[in-house]
């Protein structure tokens, strides 16, 4: 440097020019290149929400969910970076798979904002990976030590948003949650962005909150729905999540009526997949019930049911096979019938539980679980004239053969056989041989749930325009006084008995009772009653819930009924005379005569023992 020229007597020509000798002005940049650079940064702080403040200053302010602000400023980014890694080491001993990101935190830090596109995709993509299969663990230290590295050496918060709300919100509630929430950058996601009145005034994210907002906009459900697929598809558990998948689902179900045609769409792709991981089981489980609870909101597409069906009726035999059964029961109830009765269920299901074996059905079947419309669904698809699957005839067999499930369900059975008939215009001579069988094995077992079928069967197929008289030529075998080229029209006839026996006036009611039930004491007292009396026997037993006393005495007053004839079971009788003593005693002065004839029937040596 040459002598400092100071004072008013050196001109400032001068010292400007010597100044710039010195200390030479760099090149000027050219003001359109100045412009485009500016155009460029701009547009991507804007792209990735980057504020302009330096990258010193946004690792200051990265949010912490350990440490309080001040305590996070005293750490400089190799101690976050050994903090990551020694949470890494205890988690892998929860989750084996994390140990493979350990190199996430070795090196030195690098600034994410001068990375390329590609680079910083296959960084995230690490990143989304490494989150989900932390997420069943994030309530234990080691898992939030390795969150609070990513969080000061990725910006996790800033770059990842989605990813991080991926793992934290089966926590919503938690104060964990609600302390990441205050540092994420919500504000420019579309998705998430309703979230940022909660990090204005802090307050935890409440069930009922997520919920709601659920029912205004899908892309919430659909994401829950997308990270409950992302974990069965890693074959991993994750209760959290499974219960977070549930428990939204059903408030939201709950919140509207009906369900919307694009609330089933959501449901569906989480719902097909995870139904086939019954090894996942809190997943599996979560995906019955809203199954169920979907079913209960609205009456699925046939497709989209009969895909539901299939894939529960395949772990019918596996180790969830209870639950599958329950949740079958109960959309079948839901969904497949009507107060006419069941409808088929598709042959895809029928042939799943089929292959199955009824012995794998009925060995989770318990007596408390109401599969009478699932049962009847299968009996009605099995025999129907649609039917196709030989295989399934043995399945159903099984199952009338089972006495729990037979006196648990026989009426809607009966009535599914009986309604599988009148269906079809032109049955198979086999098909029908069928039906006759299942009744048949119904009758033996249940004579009274069989009358019930038969009149219910009349009065739907009278009200849909089918033939009544076919019902009851077809139903004939069971009829010991009427053959099969009988017609109707004679007296005597099993078409006239159902006519009188549900006429609307009792005295035509009492009387066809008292005639069909001295010929049954006829029959019983010479040749037994055969094979033919089992439907009689269910119409005059069923004849005892008759309004009319006068009715109910005539359907008692035949001793060999009670005492003599075979074709009653006592799993048939009981019921018929708990109903009868109960009807008794609960108005003794108005049916003396009722309670006296009820008494003699319960002394009979053969009726005592029930």
């Amino acid at each position: 440097p040459g002598p400092q020229f100071q004072g008013p007597g050196f001109p400032s020509s001068a010292r400007t020019a010597s100044a710039q000798r010195a200390h030479p002005k760099p090149p000027a940049m050219a003001p359109s290149m100045a412009t485009s650079l500016a155009r460029q940064a701009a547009a991507f702080r804007l792209e990735h929400a980057v504020p302009e403040t330096s990258i010193r200053r946004r690792e200051a302010t990265a949010p912490s969910v350990l440490f309080t602000p001040d305590e996070a400023k005293r750490h400089d980014p190799a101690e976050f970076a050994a903090l990551a890694e020694r949470g890494l080491v205890a988690l892998a001993a929860e989750e084996p798979d994390v140990a493979a990101f350990g190199h996430l935190f070795q090196g030195p830090q690098r600034d994410r904002e001068t990375l390329q596109r590609e680079e910083n995709n296959r960084l995230s993509g690490e990143i989304r990976h490494l989150l989900v299969l932390m997420s069943p663990h994030l309530q234990l230290r080691c898992a939030q030590e390795v969150l609070e590295g990513l969080l000061h050496r990725y910006h996790v918060h800033r770059w990842n948003v989605d990813d991080v709300i991926a793992a934290a919100l089966p926590y919503h509630d938690s104060p964990l949650f609600t302390r990441l929430l205050q540092g994420l950058h919500v504000k420019a996601n579309p998705r998430w962005s309703w979230l940022q009145r909660l990090k204005e005034k802090p307050a935890s994210l409440v069930r009922g909150t997520l919920a709601k907002y659920c029912t205004k906009d899908l892309s919430v459900l659909t994401f829950i729905g997308d990270l409950a697929i992302e974990a069965a598809k890693l074959q991993k558990p994750n209760r959290p999540l499974a219960t977070l998948f549930t428990s939204v689902w059903l408030d939201t179900l709950a919140a509207v009526q009906p369900a919307s045609a694009d609330l089933v769409r959501a449901a569906l792709p989480p719902l097909m997949l995870l139904l086939r991981r019954p090894h996942l089981q809190d997943l599996f489980h979560a995906a019955l019930a809203v199954s169920v609870a979907l079913s209960l909101k609205t009456d699925l597409d046939p497709t989209v049911r009969g895909h539901l069906l299939e894939r529960m009726a395949r772990q019918v035999s596996g180790e969830q096979g209870s639950s599958a059964v329950s949740a079958l029961a109960a959309m079948a109830q839901l969904q497949c019938g009507d107060r006419h009765g069941a409808a088929a269920v598709p042959e895809k299901v029928l042939q799943a539980l089929a292959l199955a074996g009824h012995e794998a059905l009925l060995a989770v079947h318990t007596r408390g679980l109401d599969c009478a419309n699932l049962l009847a669904s299968m009996v009605s698809a099995s025999l129907g004239p649609l039917s196709t699957k030989e295989e399934a005839w043995p399945f159903i067999a099984g199952v009338l053969s089972d006495h729990d499930a037979l006196d648990d369900c026989a009426e809607p059975l009966a009535l599914a056989a009986l309604q599988a008939m009148t269906e079809g215009a032109e049955q198979p001579a086999e098909q029908r041989k069928r039906i006759q069988e299942a009744l048949r094995m119904i009758a033996q077992r249940q004579p009274v749930a069989l009358g019930r079928a038969f009149r219910k069967a009349a009065e739907v197929a009278a009200k849909f325009g089918r033939s009544v008289e076919d019902l009851v030529r077809f139903a004939s075998p069971f009829c010991s006084f009427v053959s099969v080229g009988e017609q109707p029209s004679e007296k005597g006839s099993a078409l006239m008995v159902l006519q009188a026996i549900s006429h609307k006036s009792s005295k035509v009611r009492a009387k066809a009772v008292a005639e069909v039930a001295a010929r049954l004491a006829d029959e019983a007292g010479t040749s037994g009653g055969g094979e033919g009396g089992r439907l009689l026997v269910g119409l005059v037993l069923q004849a005892t819930e008759d309004s009319n006393v006068q009715v109910v005495q005539n359907a008692l007053q035949v001793e060999a009924l009670w005492s003599k004839h075979p074709m009653l079971s006592p799993a048939a009788a009981l019921p018929v005379l708990e109903g009868v003593l109960a009807r008794s005693l609960s108005a003794p002065a108005a049916s003396a005569s009722l309670a006296e004839l009820t008494t003699s029937v319960l002394q009979d040596p053969q009726t005592s023992p029930l």
